[in-house]
């Protein structure tokens, strides 16, 4: 199936004919799909195929795997049996920088060690 947006409507396809399958309208600039009637049967869509504990993770906001599974356990959600996944977001993002190491250095006088950027940048700024 494809879906094709247009500003004040919306045409669901079926790929190998091109037949316009369901025809939909937009409602204060939001796209609405049309619901069934009594007389007509509904539409239903369903994916088999189920979700990773890895994308439920990232799309719920990356939360500890203990509150991962209690929102799935709580909201019945299907997952494809994955053992263990590892999150770089995660794992970058929640690791801690270690600290500086005590210099060793000692001066006696203002100015006696100074410190300076010598390098300059080979792309040019906006304004030069």
């Amino acid at each position: 199936m494809s879906i094709e947006l247009f500003p004040h409507c919306f045409h669901v396809k079926d790929l190998q004919t091109g037949d316009i399958l369901l025809q939909g309208g937009t409602k204060d600039g939001i796209y609405e799909w049309p619901v069934a009637t009594s007389s007509t049967p509904p539409i239903l869509a369903f994916s088999v195929v189920k979700t990773t504990m890895s994308i439920w993770h990232q799309r719920i906001g990356h939360p500890a795997s203990t509150i991962l599974k209690h929102i799935m356990s709580f909201y019945h959600l299907n997952f494809s049996s994955q053992k263990n996944f590892c999150c770089d977001a995660c794992l970058s993002n929640k690791s801690h920088k270690q600290p500086f190491f005590v210099s060793t250095l000692h001066i006696t006088r203002p100015l006696q060690v100074v410190f300076s950027d010598v390098w300059t940048s080979p792309i040019i700024s906006h304004d030069g």
